[in-house]
């Protein structure tokens, strides 16, 4: 099932599907798990984009209010 779609400042339509949320939120316990729409806009609206080493794109975005950064390979 997908979660929800966005698509990224280069163009990539992205889906989160419910899977990989919930890899997302088991190998990584700082996410919430009622967060996954943060992880959608991150890849949306990121503050930077950066490649990454296999090919993939690494979209960073602060998080509100808080010391952390999300960084969401697509």
């Amino acid at each position: 099932m997908v979660l929800g779609a966005v698509n990224s400042k280069n163009g990539v339509k992205v889906r989160l599907t419910d899977e990989r949320w919930n890899h997302i939120i088991t190998s990584h316990l700082e996410i919430n798990p009622q967060g996954h729409k943060r992880i959608l806009n991150a890849i949306g609206d990121p503050e930077v984009i950066f490649k990454g080493d296999v090919g993939e794109l690494l979209a960073v975005c602060k998080l509100p209010r808080k010391r952390m950064w999300i960084v969401v390979a697509y």
